[in-house]
């Protein structure tokens, strides 16, 4: 039983100088301050190696916030998390196996896709899964040619000149633009509210513990709940979608909690990714632990 290896637009550093994974570096994507240490595994993620029989099991997938980027793997929220659980169940820190899929600029389509293949693969059932939904604005191509996953930011992406291919009108431009990369408002948020759905609805047929974090939230000081968040996205004719979403597994984020940044990084620091693993713990007891321990219990005996 082994991961399905990476497939993300950050190959290189993934797997390293030699392509095989299981390597360690002093830089990742923003962060080349040289002082961090990130270890990939050998199925190039920055992640523990996949242990079919540890006591539990967390699957968690996010952009570079869930990564960890600009601070050590020990200081990042998912292993703050799998710490707090730990010591909640007094269990050792090794017989809860974290697996961080994440990906610095990953898009909400890597989450979702990454997550669902690594489970269908593994045919593992996660004792919790953790996705950090990313920015609403990026997207995901997958090119099976090259059999790469290309990441898109719209706030970024340059249209080129058109005229080079066609006769060069306002219409035209905008209508490729549109073709190209879906920059309306409506078809970003139906995308994110796609995606969360499918996660949403995956793990609840799998009978699969979850929980969502919305790492837009902190963009705005007046989100005080995920269905703050929700509404604010919110457009006409995406607000049926966004209303399936069940926010009761949706942590807390806020402007508020982000006290700190990495050294030479402008992503969380130590304090910061501690906040946000306090937020997720208390979401995670709050609607999740009890059935988590039911299910388990109930799956030892079926044994």
């Amino acid at each position: 039983m082994e991961l399905l290896k990476y497939k993300g637009a950050r190959i290189q550093e993934h797997f390293g100088p030699n392509g095989t994974g299981g390597h360690t570096s002093s830089k990742y994507g923003s962060d080349k301050a040289d002082i961090r240490t990130y270890t990939f595994n050998s199925a190039g993620f920055r992640s523990e190696e996949l242990n079919p029989d540890a006591a539990l099991k967390i699957f968690v997938c996010g952009c570079s916030y869930t990564f960890g980027t600009g601070v050590n793997f020990e200081k990042s929220w998912p292993f703050l998390f799998k710490r707090r659980w730990a010591k909640y169940q007094n269990m050792a820190l090794d017989s809860i196996n974290l697996l961080n899929f994440s990906q610095g600029g990953a898009s909400n389509d890597y989450v979702v896709r990454t997550l669902i293949e690594e489970i269908s693969h593994t045919q593992i059932q996660p004792d919790l899964v953790i996705a950090g939904f990313t920015h609403v604005e990026r997207f995901e191509l997958f090119s099976e040619q090259d059999q790469i996953a290309y990441q898109f930011n719209q706030s970024t992406i340059r249209i080129p000149k058109w005229s080079e291919f066609w006769e060069d009108t306002e219409e035209r431009r905008k209508a490729a633009e549109l073709y190209l990369v879906a920059t309306n408002r409506d078809d970003e948020v139906a995308r994110f509210a796609k995606n969360v759905l499918l996660l949403q609805n995956y793990c609840q047929s799998r009978n699969i513990p979850m929980i969502f974090l919305f790492l837009e939230q902190k963009l705005s000081s007046s989100d005080k709940s995920p269905s703050d968040f929700i509404s604010r996205i919110s457009t006409p004719n995406t607000a049926t979608l966004l209303n399936e979403i069940d926010t009761k597994y949706c942590a807390t984020l806020n402007a508020q909690m982000f006290v700190d940044t990495a050294e030479k990084n402008g992503h969380p620091g130590p304090k910061s990714q501690a906040l946000i693993a306090k937020s997720l713990w208390k979401t995670f007891r709050r609607n999740i632990l009890n059935n988590v321990i039911k299910t388990k219990l109930t799956n030892q005996s079926n044994v």
